[in-house]
């Protein structure tokens, strides 16, 4: 007599060590295997969009800019690494040295100005806000800022400030700040409006990034 040949053997033998073949038929096993390739097919799908999105650049927005400058740095993934973790990586380490830049303006005389353009800006020693530097946002409001005891007048400078994290004062500001007491409350600048619009005081002249002769 010619037996018939079992057409699945191995799901069969489950029987002998104590498994119930049942639970492996085609039948039942379908939706298992269908479930599986449809979360293999989804994954591959958002591994994919993700790489696409992250593996190739990554602008990464630093700080806020004054509308006539900017401040972005652009986060390369690297070809040697997963595309992922190269451009995750490099989003979480990479930072700017640079707070808020702007391009502020201040006037003092010609001969003064000769001065600051060759050495440096240098703190006075009073103002709204204590012995600052102070800047105008506009090349306008120089003029009515310039008008105290020790102001001076006749050539403007334009600078580009990294003012940092800036202070928000009120109109009077005080004339006691220095730039101690600012850095002891975590701000680098102050920001403040006498009515005759927005000035910037910082307190270290290593914030002006550069200086020159507004027109040039």
């Amino acid at each position: 007599a010619i037996l018939a040949q079992d057409p699945h053997p191995r799901i069969q033998s489950l029987g002998v060590i104590g498994i119930n073949p049942a639970l492996f038929s085609e039948s039942a096993m379908a939706p298992v295997v269908m479930f599986t390739l449809l979360c293999g097919v989804l994954a591959q799908v958002a591994l994919g969009g993700l790489r696409g999105s992250l593996g190739n650049s990554t602008t990464v927005p630093h700080a806020e800019s004054h509308p006539m400058s900017t401040n972005t740095t652009a986060v390369n993934g690297s070809s040697s690494l997963d595309g992922i973790s190269a451009a995750v990586l490099g989003a979480l380490t990479t930072s700017s040295s640079k707070g808020k830049v702007m391009t502020l303006y201040h006037q003092t005389s010609p001969s003064i100005a000769a001065l600051i353009l060759k050495g440096g800006f240098k703190a006075g020693s009073g103002g709204w806000c204590g012995g600052g530097i102070y800047f105008a946002t506009t090349r306008h409001d120089t003029d009515s800022k310039a008008i105290g005891p020790h102001s001076h007048t006749g050539f403007i400078i334009v600078a580009t400030v990294d003012v940092g994290k800036v202070l928000q004062m009120t109109s009077t500001c005080d004339r006691s700040m220095t730039g101690k007491n600012l850095s002891g409350q975590g701000y680098d600048s102050i920001s403040f409006n006498p009515g005759d619009g927005d000035e910037y005081s910082i307190y270290s002249a290593d914030r002006v990034l550069s200086a020159k002769d507004y027109s040039r």
